[in-house]
C-alpha cells in the first residue's frame, strides 16, 4: 500500500483516486489532512459547473441565483479558485444577469484563469456583455486557452473564432424549446445555408471537435436533388479538408442531402453519424479510406426504404440499405465500431472485421454473430424447402406401420425419426419412388392412376384366389359376379387406404408443426450461441454439422429452460414457408407442449 508521502509526491495518483470519491468526501479529506489540501482543492475546483434542472426554454433562475451567491460570497477569498481549469456555464446563465457580470469581472481581473470555457449561445440579447467576453478571449494565448462553444446565434460577432476548438453548430433554428424543428431543406435556403456554414468554419481553423446538429427531414419539406447543390457542397468539403487539428467529427440529423457523404480530414480519429441516409451514402462510406480513423459510430435510418418514399422520391430506385451488400470497406485503421444493428447493410460487421485487424472484440463477436445468423437462416430455409418431401415420406412410413398394427410412437421418438429423415432427405438419399412423387410435372391424376392400378391388381388377384377352386357358372359364379366382387374389394381397399392415409396425415401434422416451432425457437438463442462458441474456438462450420447440432437440440428440447430459449427472441414467420406447400405456421410466443 502506498504511503502518504508517496501519494503527495505523485499528485496524479491522488487525482485519479479522487475521481471515484463524492465531493463531500474530498472536502473532508482537505479539512483533515493539510498535506493533501492542494490535491483536494485541485479536484474540487478544477471544473466549475452550475447545476440546473431544465435545459429549455430558459436558464434555471434558481440555479443562477445560487451560483451568483457562491461567486460573490466564497470565490474571492477561496484558495481553491486558482486551481480552476474549466468553466462550464452552459445554458444556465442569462447573459444580462448579475451572475454573468460577476463571472466576467473575475475573468478580467485575472482571479479566474481557466484553460477551457464551455459556452452555449442561444440568442444574442446581451451583445455588449458578450463583446466583453470576446475581448477577454482575445487577450488569452491559444496555447493555454480554448473555448468550447455550442451556438445557434450569430456568434461570429461575439466570439474570437480563432480561439474556438469545440463547435456544435445548430444552424438557423426558428424557435427554442425541447421539440423545435430546424427548417433547412427548402431550395431557397439550402444553398445559402451551405455557404454560410462554410464561411463560419473558415474562421475556425483550430477546431478539434465539430458537431453538426439539425433535425431530420419531415413531410412538407422541399426535396432537393444532389446535383442541384453539388457545387456548394464541394465548397464545404474543401473547408473541412483544410482542418489540421480536427479529431472528432459528429454529424447529427439532416446534413443537406441523404446521399451527401462528408469525407473527414485525414487527422480525424472519431466519426459519429446520426440521421436518415441513403444506400449511396453507405457505398461512399465503404469506398472512403478514412485514413487514421479509429472510432466509427453510426445510428442511421434508411432514406432509401419505403418509410421515406414520400419524403425522398428521387431515391425510389435505390436499393434499400437492408438489401445492400458492402463486400469490402476501404478503411483499415478502426479500433472501435458501433452501429444500429436494425438498419444496416448485409454482412456489414464481417466487411469491417476483414479489413480492420485492430477492431474491438465486441465488433468481432458481432461479425461472428452475423455469420452464425446467416448460416442458420440458410439451414432453416434448406429444411423448409425439403419439408414437404419429408412429410410425404413420414406419412408413407406411418401408413405402412398402421396397416401392420403398430401403435403411434411418442413425440420424442417421432422427433428423432423425423430429424433423421430430414438429414437423409437433404443428403439426397430418399428412396427413388418418393423422389418421383415430387417431380414437378407429375399431377394428382397421374399419382392416383398409379395407386389405383396397384389396388386394382391386388383386388383382382384376391378375388381370383378366392374363386380359384370353383368353375365358372357354378354356385352363381359369373363374369358379372366376379367383376362386382372385384369392384367391392377395390372400394374396400381404397376406403381402408383412405382411413390409414387420414390417420397418418392427422398424426404427423401436429408433431411436424412442433418440429418447425422448435427449430425456430432454438434458432436465435441456443443454436446461435453454440455456433458462436465453435467459431470463436476456430472450428470450421459446415451445413451438415450445423444441422446435426440443431436437430439434436430439437430432440433434446425439454432439457432447455424457457428463459434460455426466449433470451434473444425468434422469428415469428419465415417467407420460406411459402415454398413448402404447407399453410403458414403461426408460432405462439409461449407455446405449450403436451
Amino acid at each position: 500500500m502506498a504511503s502518504l508521502k508517496t501519494l503527495t509526491t505523485t499528485p496524479e495518483i491522488l487525482d485519479h483516486i479522487f475521481q471515484y470519491l463524492p465531493k463531500p468526501d474530498i472536502l473532508r479529506t482537505a479539512l483533515t489532512c493539510k498535506t493533501l489540501l492542494p490535491t483536494s482543492l485541485n479536484s474540487l475546483w478544477k471544473t466549475l459547473k452550475p447545476s440546473r434542472d431544465n435545459r429549455y426554454p430558459r436558464p434555471d433562475l434558481k440555479a443562477e441565483r445560487i451560483f451568483y451567491d457562491i461567486m460573490t460570497k466564497y470565490w474571492p477569498r477561496s484558495p481553491g479558485i486558482q486551481y480552476t481549469k474549466k468553466i462550464d456555464i452552459g445554458h444556465c446563465l442569462n447573459w444580462n444577469s448579475p451572475a454573468a457580470h460577476t463571472l466576467l469581472e473575475l475573468l478580467e481581473d485575472g482571479k479566474l484563469r481557466p484553460s477551457i470555457i464551455e459556452l452555449e449561445l442561444y440568442g444574442s440579447g446581451a451583445e455588449k456583455l458578450l463583446q466583453r467576453f470576446k475581448k477577454y478571449s482575445e487577450s488569452r494565448s491559444l496555447v493555454d486557452f480554448s473555448i468550447r462553444l455550442h451556438a445557434t446565434a450569430p456568434f461570429a460577432k461575439l466570439v474570437d473564432l480563432h480561439k474556438v476548438t469545440y463547435l456544435e453548430l445548430c444552424y438557423n433554428p426558428p424557435s427554442f424549446g425541447p421539440g423545435f424543428e430546424f427548417q433547412l431543406r427548402s431550395k431557397s435556403l439550402v444553398n445559402t445555408a451551405i455557404v454560410g456554414c462554410a464561411e463560419i468554419l473558415r474562421q475556425t481553423p483550430n477546431l478539434t471537435d465539430f458537431k453538426w446538429e439539425n433535425g431530420n427531414a419531415t413531410m412538407g419539406d422541399d426535396v432537393i436533388e444532389l446535383n442541384t447543390i453539388f457545387d456548394k457542397l464541394k465548397i464545404l468539403q474543401d473547408v473541412f479538408e483544410s482542418f489540421k487539428r480536427l479529431r472528432v467529427l459528429t454529424i447529427s440529423g439532416y446534413f443537406f442531402h441523404p446521399s451527401f457523404f462528408l469525407v473527414p480530414p485525414r487527422n480525424v480519429k472519431k466519426l459519429v453519424v446520426t440521421g436518415t441516409l441513403s444506400s449511396t451514402w453507405w457505398r461512399k462510406l465503404a469506398a472512403c479510406p478514412l485514413v487514421g480513423l479509429e472510432t466509427l459510430e453510426l445510428y442511421i435510418c434508411d432514406a432509401s426504404g419505403s418509410l421515406y418514399a414520400d419524403i425522398f422520391p428521387f431515391l425510389a430506385d435505390e436499393l434499400p440499405t437492408e438489401s445492400l451488400r458492402l463486400e469490402d470497406v476501404a478503411v483499415v485503421s478502426l479500433k472501435n465500431f458501433v452501429c444500429d444493428r436494425n438498419r444496416k447493410p448485409l454482412d456489414m460487421y464481417q466487411s469491417f472485421v476483414r479489413r480492420n485487424p485492430m477492431i474491438d472484440l465486441c465488433t468481432k463477436r458481432w461479425a461472428l454473430n452475423e455469420k452464425a445468423v446467416k448460416i442458420l437462416q440458410e439451414g432453416l430455409e434448406l429444411v423448409l424447402r425439403e419439408l414437404r418431401k419429408c412429410k410425404i415420406a413420414a406419412i408413407n412410413t406411418y401408413i405402412k406401420r398402421f396397416k401392420e398394427g403398430h401403435p403411434p410412437p411418442d413425440e420424442k421418438e417421432f422427433m428423432a425419426d423425423f430429424s433423421k429423415l430430414v438429414i437423409t432427405n437433404i443428403a439426397g438419399n430418399l428412396p427413388e419412388q418418393l423422389s418421383r412423387l415430387e417431380i414437378r410435372g407429375m399431377n394428382i391424376g397421374d399419382r392416383c392412376r398409379e395407386q389405383l392400378q396397384e389396388y386394382l391388381e391386388e383386388s383382382i388377384n384376391e378375388t381370383a384366389g378366392a374363386y380359384a377352386q370353383f368353375e365358372e357358372g357354378k354356385l352363381g359364379i359369373t363374369e358379372k359376379k366376379f367383376m362386382e366382387d372385384c369392384i367391392k374389394k377395390l372400394a374396400d381397399r381404397v376406403k381402408e387406404s383412405e382411413d390409414y392415409v387420414f390417420k397418418a396425415e392427422r398424426f404427423v401434422a401436429i408433431p411436424i408443426e412442433r418440429f418447425i416451432k422448435r427449430m425456430r425457437l432454438l434458432q436465435h438463442g441456443i443454436i446461435r450461441n453454440m455456433l458462436l462458441k465453435k467459431m470463436e474456438a476456430g472450428d470450421e462450420l459446415r451445413m451438415g454439422t450445423v444441422l446435426d447440432i440443431w436437430l439434436q437440440a430439437v430432440n433434446d428440447f425439454e432439457k432447455y429452460d424457457e428463459p434460455e430459449i426466449y433470451a434473444t427472441g425468434y422469428n415469428m414467420y419465415s417467407s420460406s414457408m411459402c415454398q413448402t406447400g404447407f399453410d403458414d405456421v403461426y408460432i405462439c410466443p409461449y407455446p405449450r407442449y403436451g
